[in-house]
C-alpha cells in the first residue's frame, strides 16, 4: 500500500477498526486461495502414522507439508495418488471440512496478560528460570536502532540468518522494506547487548485490538556465533524475551504477544512459550486444516499426537487414553499440557478413566485464571 493511502486509512479508521479490516481481508484471501482447485490433490500417506488405519490428504498441494508436520509425520513419508474414495475408517486431513472433522489451527499465538508487576507475571515461571533471569539481568541492556544502515545490517547479520537456521525448509523472512517500516513507523528494533557485546536483536510493533494495546514480537534475531551454540542461544533467547516483556510492562501495554508458533501441543517452541506464562490465542491466524479422526484407534492416535481444534466456544485440546496405558503413564505424558487460553479439554478414552487421572489432568490448569471444561469420552 502506498504511503498516502496508509495515511488516509489511519486518518479515517481507528486502530481497532484497522485491525478488523486487515483480519477480514486476510480471511477473504485465505478463502480465495482454497478455491484454486487446480492446486488440489488427493493422496494416501503411508508410513509414520500407525498401521491400524489409512491416512489421506485432500487439499492444496502446497499445504501438504504443513499437514504432515501437524500430525508429526516425517516429510519423507510415501505419498501415493489415489482415486477419490474414502472409507469410514480412514483418517483425512486437508482443506475439506468433512462431517465431524476437527478444525486445526495451523499456528497459534502466545499472549501474556500484563497490568501487573514483573514479579507477579514471572511467579509462574520455573524457579530455576527465574533465578537465572535475576542473576543475568544486570549484564544485559537494549538500545533502539533507528539508523537505516544499522537496521539493514541487523536484518542481514541477525534476523535473516536466524530464520534460515530455525526454518531451513520454510524460510519466512520479513521483507527488508517492512523491517525498516516497523523499526521507524509503528514499532522498534532493539539491539541486545551482553557486557557491551552485540548478542541479539528484537523487532517488535504495537497492535491495537478491541481497544487493547499489544506489544508484539515480530522477530528475534541472533548472530551465528550465538545460535550455533545451543546452550548460549537458550540463555540469550530467554533474556531477549524477558526484556521485551519488561519493555511492554514499563510502557503500559495491556498484553505482550510472544509471537506465532506451530499449532501443535507438543511443538517445542510452543512449549517454550507456555513456560513463560502465555495463554494461547488464534489472533491473526487464518490458516486452518480439517482433520477427520478414524472410527477406530482414536485414543492411541491422540495419545501419540495431541491436537488443538478451534470450535465455536473457543480452543479445545484433544488428548487420548489408550487401554494399554496406566494412570501413571498418562499423568507423565500430559504433564506438559497445562496451556492457558483453552476453553475445553477433551480426552478420547479406550477405557473408563480413573478419578485420579481426571483430577491430575485438571490440576495441570489450576494456576490459570479460567479453568477449561474437562470432558472424557469412551471411544474405540
Amino acid at each position: 500500500m502506498r504511503t498516502w493511502a496508509r495515511k488516509l486509512v489511519r486518518h479515517v479508521f481507528s486502530p481497532s477498526t484497522r485491525f478488523e479490516l486487515r483480519a477480514a481481508a486476510d480471511r477473504l484471501q485465505e478463502q480465495c486461495d482454497r478455491l484454486r482447485l487446480g492446486h488440489w490433490e488427493f493422496v494416501r500417506i503411508t508410513g509414520g502414522f500407525g498401521s491400524s488405519h489409512d491416512l489421506f490428504y485432500w487439499g492444496r498441494r502446497e499445504y501438504r507439508p504443513l499437514a504432515l508436520v501437524m500430525l508429526g509425520i516425517d516429510q519423507h513419508a510415501k505419498v501415493v495418488p489415489e482415486r477419490l474414495h474414502l472409507s469410514k475408517d480412514a483418517a483425512v486431513i486437508g482443506d475439506v471440512p468433512l462431517p465431524g472433522s476437527l478444525r486445526l489451527p495451523a499456528y497459534l499465538r502466545t499472549i501474556v496478560p500484563l497490568g501487573r508487576s514483573l514479579e507477579e507475571i514471572t511467579a509462574r515461571y520455573d524457579p530455576e528460570l527465574r533465578r537465572r533471569l535475576r542473576k543475568q539481568r544486570p549484564r544485559f541492556r537494549i538500545q533502539q536502532v533507528l539508523d537505516p544502515s544499522e537496521i539493514d545490517r541487523l536484518d542481514q547479520e541477525m534476523l535473516r540468518p536466524y530464520v534460515t537456521e530455525r526454518h531451513p525448509d520454510d524460510q519466512q523472512h520479513v521483507p527488508a522494506e517492512e523491517v525498516r517500516r516497523i523499526a521507524h513507523d509503528y514499532g522498534r528494533l532493539d539491539l541486545l547487548y551482553c557486557d557491551d557485546k552485540e548478542v541479539g536483536c528484537h523487532l517488535g510493533h504495537t497492535l491495537i485490538r478491541t481497544g487493547k494495546r499489544y506489544w508484539v514480537t515480530s522477530r528475534f534475531g541472533y548472530p551465528q556465533s550465538v545460535f550455533s551454540e545451543q546452550k548460549r542461544l537458550a540463555e540469550i533467547n530467554s533474556m531477549n524475551t524477558y526484556m521485551a516483556l519488561e519493555f511492554a510492562t514499563e510502557q503500559g501495554y495491556d498484553y505482550y504477544d510472544i509471537g506465532q508458533s506451530l499449532g501443535r501441543p507438543d511443538d517445542g517452541l510452543l512449549q517454550w512459550k507456555r513456560r513463560r506464562a502465555g495463554a494461547l490465542d488464534t489472533m491473526l491466524n487464518y490458516n486452518f486444516l480439517y482433520f477427520r479422526l478414524p472410527r477406530q484407534g482414536r485414543a492411541q492416535l491422540l495419545w501419540d499426537t495431541p491436537l488443538f481444534s478451534v470450535q465455536r466456544e473457543g480452543l479445545t485440546l484433544w488428548l487420548g487414553l489408550p487401554e494399554s496405558r496406566s494412570d501413571e503413564e498418562a499423568a507423565n505424558r500430559y504433564r506438559q499440557m497445562g496451556f492457558g487460553g483453552l476453553s475445553r479439554v477433551r480426552v478420547q478414552c479406550a477405557r473408563p478413566p480413573s478419578s485420579q487421572f481426571v483430577d491430575h489432568l485438571r490440576g495441570r490448569f489450576a494456576n490459570h485464571p479460567a479453568l477449561p471444561a474437562m470432558e472424557t469420552v469412551l471411544a474405540d
